[in-house]
């Protein structure tokens, strides 16, 4: 009898056709080196079930070593030391040691890694003793030791893998304004400060210090405007130097005293001058003859371009020289110069100046009542030669008027033109003895 296909036998059929497959394709999955990464959880490219090995406690090392003063070059063995101090004679030793053979140095140049353990690691400062040789030779000791860097101490975040104590869902709280920092046990609450609407910055990178919303890159508004005190920015050394607003001007302050300030509404520099806070004040004395010795120069800095305006000024070697207060020394050697003292010098000058100009005036003046006096003796016109005799002379001791010329001999001796004209009659006369003389002897 023939056998009909029917429907009811079609769908067993299509499922076990379809397990077959399944059966197949299982199979060529687990020996097929193509699709491995999909199976092994310990294929380098399974990154979905790969587990992450734990970090280790060694570190690199890189250093330059140089063999008879040059970078050296071969084959070398090393040991290294962790002291807790710099001296290796008196420091001790923390952990054992750790020899590294066979180390390739290649100009001078050396990388190892080293793996004392996170013991050593406590968070006290560790020093390196570094010990080294040729490949088989002795090793040499190297001095000094090498400071230890933050570096290796950053092996573990020991307590922030969900330890209670530093867990930020617990441990940080805001209190007002003020952010509070607190262990999980209650113990210790740490309280870094009140910020809100004192310290902000904004996203297009400025800072504003009691400033929400800052103009400038960095704006800053004061807690107040007292010289001692807590307003302003200070920068700390051996003093304290502080820029800060006072109020009205924009003062210079060290170790709370103001030296000087720009002055509001002008943009003057001014130096505080005031008789209370000066001593030792004395008179500046004579400072002309140092002042003329004084050689004014323009010239150019290095860091300038050869086009550019000449500056004006003195070289303050040679100022030294004369005025040794009005030079000054930078902490590197650089001299420079005190300028605004030269204004002082200059009034000075002048003042010393005009003294020897007055006195000269005076000089002169007495000198010109001098020289009056001769003309007026000398054009004195009005007298006439007495031709009295010493008979009619006064009896009593003359007196210096008594004596003045009086009549033509007053009047000749009076002016030059009187003089030369005397000088005509005694000639005459004399020419007229001589004749007289020529006569009787004919």
């Amino acid at each position: 009898m023939k056998r009909k296909f029917t429907p009811r036998l079609l769908g067993p059929a299509l499922l076990a056709l379809l397990f077959a497959l399944l059966g197949i394709t299982w199979v060529y999955s687990q020996d097929s080196p193509a699709n491995s990464s999909l199976s092994s959880p310990d294929t380098p490219g399974n990154t979905s079930s790969q587990v992450s090995a734990p970090l280790g406690a060694a570190f690199t090392y890189q250093g330059e070593l140089q063999d008879a003063g040059q970078p050296a070059s071969g084959i070398y063995d090393f040991s290294f030391r962790l002291l807790d101090g710099p001296d290796p004679m008196s420091d001790n030793q923390v952990g054992s040691p750790v020899a590294v053979n066979g180390v390739s140095v290649s100009d001078g140049i050396f990388t190892v890694e080293l793996d004392f353990g996170a013991g050593p690691f406590t968070g006290d400062a560790r020093w390196l003793e570094i010990s080294v040789g040729r490949d088989g030779e002795s090793l040499t000791t190297l001095s000094p030791t090498q400071p230890l860097t933050a570096v290796p101490y950053a092996l573990y975040g020991e307590d922030a893998d969900a330890d209670p104590a530093n867990e930020l869902n617990s441990g940080i709280n805001f209190i007002g304004t003020t952010l509070q920092v607190t262990d999980a046990g209650g113990t210790l609450t740490q309280n870094l400060g009140t910020f809100n609407g004192n310290l902000v910055i904004t996203a297009n990178g400025r800072l504003g210090v009691r400033e929400l919303s800052p103009i400038t890159d960095v704006q800053i508004t004061q807690s107040d405007g007292l010289i001692g005190g807590t307003g302003g920015l200070t920068f700390s050394r051996s003093t304290n130097w502080k820029i800060m607003h006072t109020g009205s001007h924009l003062s210079f302050v060290e170790n709370n005293v103001r030296r000087s300030y720009i002055e509001t509404g002008t943009g003057n520099y001014v130096t505080v001058s005031d008789a209370t806070k000066k001593k030792d004040v004395q008179p500046l004395g004579t400072v002309l003859d140092g002042v003329m010795q004084l050689q004014p120069v323009q010239f150019h800095y290095l860091t300038q371009d050869n086009s550019a305006p000449s500056n004006y000024g003195f070289i303050a070697q040679d100022v030294a020289a004369v005025f040794p207060d009005l030079a000054r020394t930078a902490e590197d050697g650089t001299m420079g110069l005190s300028y605004a003292d030269f204004g002082v010098l200059a009034i000075a000058s002048i003042q010393e100046q005009q003294a020897q100009i007055d006195a000269l005036q005076k000089e002169n003046e007495a000198l010109r009542a001098e020289i009056n006096d001769i003309r007026s003796m000398l054009n004195q016109g009005n007298t006439t030669i007495s031709s009295t005799t010493s008979a009619s002379l006064p009896a009593a001791p003359l007196s210096a008027s008594a004596l003045r010329p009086d009549g033509l001999a007053g009047s000749l001796f009076s002016s030059w033109a009187g003089v030369v004209l005397l000088g005509l009659v005694l000639l005459g006369g004399m020419l007229f003895w001589n004749r007289q003389q020529r006569g009787s002897l004919s």
